[in-house]
């Protein structure tokens, strides 16, 4: 709706949702939502799940206020101990900041984060540091792991990934 106070500027909601489920296991639901105030900001999110174990997830956004922002997230997943997510990212205010995440975890202690990334701020910076970033996440995300998965007496030596 649209709607307007005294010493408001009027503000735009537009909200948009689709809902599918039914007993055999399956679940769909769409997003859409846009609203206005001093800027835009445009959200689509995309969901579908099964109780048989998979789950996969899509998100959109984007919102402008003076600058620009969007945002890409992909996710996929299962009980069966795998988890997949590709996540990219830009925004702009006074410069540029670009990021591409991607994951994949297991119980099995598969665990890999490739990283790029690209920043200019009244500058000229860019770094593509997939290989610093995937051993740095490793090397942290180790530490954590080892509290779940144990692998026994100090002598085995640290969990290894």
């Amino acid at each position: 709706g649209v709607t307007s106070q005294k010493g408001c500027e009027p503000r735009v909601f537009l909200s948009l949702y689709v809902h599918f489920t039914s007993l055999n296991s399956s679940f769909v639901s769409l997003y859409v939502n846009f609203s206005s105030l001093y800027g835009s900001f445009l959200s689509l999110y995309g969901h579908f799940s099964t109780l048989y174990d998979s789950f996969l997830s899509l998100y959109v956004h984007f919102t402008s206020l003076n600058s620009s922002f969007v945002s890409l997230y992909v996710n996929f997943s299962s009980l069966y101990g795998s988890f997949l997510s590709l996540y990219g990212h830009f925004s702009s205010l006074y410069g540029s900041f670009l990021s591409l995440y991607g994951h994949f975890v297991s119980p099995y202690a598969v665990f890999s984060i490739p990283c790029s990334h690209f920043v200019s701020l009244s500058s000229y910076f860019v770094s593509v540091s997939t290989d610093l970033c995937d051993f740095h996440t490793r090397h942290i995300n180790s530490q954590s792991i080892q509290k779940l998965w144990p692998r026994g007496p100090r002598d085995q030596g640290p969990l290894v990934l």
